[in-house]
């Protein structure tokens, strides 16, 4: 549902900004920082104080390069789309040779095309096969190649390259020069020495990520050193990341020692994934790990942390363990002051993350009192969302309450922002009954990214498919067995009374 209406501040969006920025990071590349330089100033000179197309931009290029860049531009520009690449490797040891399989896997049709680009790809490689011998070598050397890969609208094309020795370390696009999504599988050996040793923040970063989908001992064992003293925090947080995705009891007791350690001002990006990480730990699939996340997760609360943020995540976490009294825990923390309510969105997120029917009913004061702050009513309304997320965790009830608190301050509240999200909010609740209420505010809204909103939102509802239906039944059962539970627990109580 992508129609620009009247104003042209639609169309500056993460395709103007975000992909725009990124077209020129790939031409850069492609022409080299110097000649990219001269044509940019060419442009500059040319253009003063008069209005542009992108022709222009694309025939001072072409100009000062000598270059045609139209493929460039058609497939980068006014095509649509961005390859993504699947990568497969293997080494011949019997030729000294090296095989890369680079195959495009996303659709192409008239909007997305095979794309023509040139790949860099770098291996590293021991300098002698005494050295080899030692898999944590850094004696090495890397050998960089360019391929040209789409070339005739071939999507699938191998790549045979000669070396000396088998390299330790494989990279492709290893600078992050193009946009794309890359999937691109090696040994669990190759990627432990990428993340101890490759010089590039983003192959460290891949390697972690690589990692945690692992969850060996050496390879937790190499995520754990990463989190303790890489020198860039990404990493750390990449790190993190990926011993959440591990969740075992050894691994979170590698995060926790982290949250205890890791505690003076610059690494309190790090801290913030793992109290998000640590929410990873649940009721009822871990309850004991769940519980030993809370506990941490309240301490940090009740002492406080000098970045909101981590804060924040850490309120979230809180709820998504679902451990008993997480709502109570959270409810405690809400009137502790913070900067914009930043920390109430994050408590107001892990309310919503408990799929305790309660968190509707606290969401929905703070969303319909219309004398709290407008940012305290917009960290009810993200929240809102939240339990739109998890709207599988609620009775039909409590879900139905939140649709009617969201209408409520779609056509009451005062601040454009919270009518705005709270239309996103009844979009990712499913509800149908919420379609005529955005309509009709959509209809007059002044305001036109919250009207924006809300005819995407009333757009989505409209159009929803039989997944609704068949989420409506798994809600029933849910219902069903719910209900089951609390009768039990009340024959449970009725036999524990007798018995006493």
């Amino acid at each position: 549902y992508n129609v620009y209406h009247t104003d042209g501040f639609e169309l500056f969006d993460g395709h103007m900004y975000n992909k725009g920025a990124w077209v020129l990071h790939m031409l850069r590349h492609q022409l080299g920082d110097a000649t990219f330089r001269r044509a940019v100033k060419a442009y500059l000179e040319r253009f003063r104080e008069r209005e542009v197309i992108t022709a222009d931009l694309e025939r001072t290029f072409e100009e000062v390069t000598g270059h045609s860049l139209a493929q460039f531009f058609q497939q980068w520009v006014y095509q649509g789309g961005y390859p993504a690449f699947e990568v497969n490797y293997s080494w011949d040891g019997e030729h000294s040779m090296a095989r890369l399989k680079i195959k495009q896997t996303q659709q192409v049709n008239d909007l997305t095309p095979c794309f023509v680009t040139p790949i860099d790809l770098t291996f590293t490689i021991p300098t002698s096969d005494e050295v080899a011998k030692d898999e944590h070598t850094v004696e090495t050397r890397t050998q960089a190649m360019r391929v040209i890969v789409g070339e005739d609208g071939q999507v699938e094309q191998s790549f045979y390259i000669p070396l000396e020795r088998e390299p330790v370390m494989v990279r492709f696009d290893p600078e992050g020069w193009l946009l794309k999504t890359l999937k691109f599988e090696r040994s669990t050996k190759m990627m432990r020495y990428q993340l101890a040793h490759d010089p590039d923040v983003l192959g460290r970063v891949e390697a972690a990520e690589a990692l945690g989908e692992d969850g060996s001992t050496e390879s937790v064992a190499a995520l754990k050193t990463a989190l303790f003293n890489d020198a860039f925090w990404g990493v750390r947080v990449a790190a993190a990341e990926a011993l959440g995705v591990i969740g075992t009891e050894r691994v979170q007791s590698i995060l926790l020692q982290g949250l205890e350690e890791l505690t003076t001002p610059e690494f309190s990006r790090v801290r913030t994934a793992i109290a998000n990480t640590l929410g990873n730990f649940q009721v009822p699939q871990q309850a004991e790990l769940a519980e030993r996340s809370a506990q941490a997760l309240k301490a940090l609360l009740e002492r406080g942390d000098i970045s909101y943020r981590v804060e924040g995540a850490a309120a979230h976490a809180l709820g998504k363990t679902r451990t008993a009294s997480c709502v109570e825990q959270l409810e405690k923390f809400i009137d502790r002051p913070s900067w914009n309510h930043s920390v109430q969105r994050g408590i107001f997120n892990g309310i919503a993350a408990s799929g305790d029917d309660r968190a509707i009913d606290i969401l929905a004061a703070y969303l319909d009192d219309s004398k709290r702050p407008v940012t305290l009513r917009l960290a009810a309304s993200a929240g809102m969302m939240t339990v739109g997320g998890n709207r599988h965790l609620y009775s039909e009830e409590a879900r139905q309450r939140a649709v009617t608190a969201l209408c409520q301050a779609v056509e009451h509240d005062s601040w454009e922002p919270v009518r705005a999200v709270s239309s996103l909010a009844l979009m990712s609740l499913g509800e149908k009954r919420a379609i005529g209420v955005l309509e009709r505010v959509a209809s007059h809204e002044t305001e036109t990214r919250a009207q924006r909103d809300m005819r995407l939102a009333a757009q989505t509802l409209r159009t929803g498919d039989k997944s609704e239906e068949q989420l409506q039944l798994l809600r029933k059962d849910l219902d069903q067995v719910r209900e089951e539970n609390r009768k039990l627990k009340e024959q449970l109580g009725a036999i524990e009374a007798r018995i006493k």
